[in-house]
């Protein structure tokens, strides 16, 4: 099936949600100038907008010789991005096309996340970075979990990975699908001593100052 009559409802809901970051944070940092921010409800894990939010330098005390590199580091992967976006170039894409481009769009993101991860640790001293990392699953939650380097550090098995990635990948190409994850059924993953691993690697409770996206249908 031709999914072209689709693209206009796609469209138009990325840019309700760019719309509702866009009036709920934009705060200056590392990434650029008036660098959207999003709150955290819609925080994905990035941790150079992490790193660019003022109070989380002061947290970590990040130095200017350390901004500056991250700086670069920014700059750097944003052209980058700007080289090959993996964004799909026709709007005439069957459903199972779609599927494939958005598969790659996430291994592109996958991509440059491990890089920024690398080259923040050589930037940060390994108590900055490590504090960094605890903000993160503070900010992501639950959802930290699908983080390959969250599951490596709570040793999960070849089993309990596989439930994970059920739950968080389509096996078909049914990019329509809206999919509802429950906090429950991720946890419920872990063992009892792993869901107390978990809790300590978000470290010192942490208080946000990030205003809240407006609640629909409530």
């Amino acid at each position: 099936m031709k999914v072209e009559r689709w693209l206009p409802w796609i469209v138009g809901g990325l840019m309700l949600l760019v719309a509702v970051g866009i009036g709920q944070a934009q705060q200056r940092g590392p990434t650029g100038a008036g660098r959207i921010v999003f709150t955290s409800s819609f925080w994905d894990g990035d941790l150079l907008d992490l790193v660019a939010l003022d109070q989380v330098q002061k947290e970590i005390g990040l130095t200017d010789e350390q901004r500056r590199k991250v700086l670069e580091l920014a700059a750097s992967l944003r052209e980058q991005r700007g080289q090959g976006s993996g964004q799909p170039k026709s709007r005439n894409l069957t459903d199972e096309e779609l599927w494939q481009a958005m598969q790659r769009m996430r291994e592109e993101k996958a991509r440059r996340a491990a890089i920024a991860r690398t080259g923040l640790r050589r930037i940060l001293l390994p108590q900055q970075m490590e504090r960094l990392e605890q903000l993160n699953i503070q900010l992501l939650g639950w959802r930290a979990l699908f983080d390959p380097v969250v599951q490596a550090k709570l040793k999960l098995t070849d089993d309990q990975k596989a439930k994970l990635q059920a739950m968080d990948q389509d096996s078909e190409p049914q990019p329509f699908v809206v999919r509802r994850i429950e906090k429950e059924d991720v946890l419920g993953v872990l063992t009892a001593r792993q869901r107390q691993e978990f809790e300590s690697l978000k470290g010192r409770p942490f208080n946000f100052n990030l205003p809240q996206p407006p609640r629909f249908g409530r």
